[in-house]
């Protein structure tokens, strides 16, 4: 038990011996000595440079059909017959309504038989006076001759007899007054041969040829009347509301339906007159309504721009697919990509950094060819976005590494060490 006691306090004062050896051969560190600087390693990305982007444009317009009439009847009338309810389909020329003609077609007898009476006169008038008419008239002539001269001769023995004072004055101016009247009567009758020989006078054939065409012209309107009667589909279509019914007496112009031509669509949407000017009449363009698209074909821009809105508006045909899908009144909305051109650089959006007064910073290494580099600071303008990229503008160069991802570790002036990511 003693012997095991003086073992153990040997091995004690031979560790305490050599730990006091051990502390004298390992020298302590210097303190004053400066510790060798830490770099931190960042990754990076070279800026993509740009000379412009595309931006999708959207504009909001109107479903339109391309004609919308209210028709109705250019005479005034009752309504006969109504063949058509809302929401019928037509085709042109299908007749719509009727309207009664009674009293036009009693005018039109009436006027037909007054052409017919002027017809015959003028008929008359150009024949000229038959021959029997025209002998009888020299027969008076001939007549009222032998007359006169029976009378000449009374009245020169008369003037004899006056002269011897064997009658009286009063006998004298019985035969002179007989003898004038014959000879005015003859006159008269001369006149009337000539006139039956020579024919009708040109104006009057011209004037009853008047008066014939006069009631030509008058029949030919009532019978526009009675085409009218008859109301017809301008176009083809589909109708869209009654406003009357049958027995109502309706005026000239009133309308009596609404036709729309549902199988011809066009899209009417504003835009700006910068916009507009842009596009092209005959290119096709994306037009949704609801959840589809359509290939739209722009026919024209109007030629003014809207008075509240300042817009210009820009006119789309629809295809035939869109019949029955689309309807006049629907929403729909243009759509399309715009190249804008400006000149920039490509950087992911984690590079950036909201800056002050409403721009960005992003960081970068100025390596100038070295495998370490300084962070600097570049403030920048977003000009657009795009995924997850962005497109910007600013004091950055073409051998600028664009610090990714660790900009909030590293601060302007701090040694990094970069490391190039591709495809970022």
């Amino acid at each position: 038990m003693q012997k095991s006691r003086t073992i153990a306090g040997a091995l004690v004062v031979v560790l305490l011996v050599g730990a006091g050896l051990a502390t004298r051969i390992i020298p302590a560190p210097d303190a004053g000595a400066e510790a060798a600087p830490r770099v931190l390693p960042v990754a990076t990305v070279k800026p993509e440079a740009a000379e412009g982007y595309r931006q999708a444009r959207a504009f909001t317009g109107e479903i339109r059909a391309r004609r919308t009439s209210g028709v109705g009847f250019d005479v005034a009338g009752r309504i006969l017959k109504l063949h058509v309810q809302a929401g019928d389909v037509v085709s042109a020329e299908h007749e719509l309504a009727q309207i009664d003609v009674r009293r036009v077609e009693a005018e039109m007898a009436r006027l037909k038989a007054q052409r017919a009476e002027a017809a015959a006169m003028l008929a008359e008038m150009k024949a000229g006076p038959r021959r029997e008419v025209i002998d009888a008239s020299r027969e008076v002539v001939r007549e009222l001759r032998l007359r006169v001269e029976s009378l000449e001769r009374r009245k020169t023995r008369r003037d004899a007899l006056r002269s011897d004072r064997r009658i009286s004055e009063e006998e004298l101016d019985d035969v002179s007054t007989e003898l004038a009247t014959t000879r005015a009567r003859l006159q008269a009758a001369i006149q009337q041969l000539a006139e039956l020989e020579n024919g009708t006078r040109p104006e009057r054939i011209a004037a009853q040829q008047a008066r014939v065409d006069q009631l030509d012209a008058s029949l030919a309107r009532l019978q526009i009347d009675v085409d009218d009667a008859v109301l017809k589909a301008p176009y083809a279509g589909r109708v869209l509301e009654r406003h009357v019914h049958e027995g109502v007496v309706v005026q000239p112009g009133q309308t009596v339906l609404t036709l729309v031509e549902d199988g011809h669509l066009e899209a009417r949407v504003g835009l700006p007159v910068d916009v507009a000017l842009g596009l092209k009449p005959g290119t096709t363009y994306d037009v949704r309504v609801d959840d589809e698209t359509f290939k739209a074909t722009l026919r024209d821009l109007l030629p003014a721009t809207d008075p509240a809105t300042r817009t210009q508006a820009a006119v789309f045909d629809l295809p035939q697919r869109a019949r029955g899908r689309v309807v006049p009144g629907q929403i729909a909305r243009l759509t399309f990509d715009e190249s804008v051109a400006v000149r920039g650089w490509w950087l992911p959006s984690s590079a950036l950094a909201r800056g002050v007064r409403g721009l960005w910073s992003v960081k970068a290494v100025a390596s100038e060819g070295k495998a370490k580099g300084v962070v600097v600071k570049h403030q920048v303008e977003v000009l657009h976005t795009e995924g997850d990229r962005v497109l910007v503008r600013g004091t950055l160069g073409a051998d600028d590494l664009v610090i990714v991802g660790d900009g909030e570790r590293v601060v302007p002036g701090m040694q990094v060490e970069p490391s190039l990511q591709a495809g970022r």
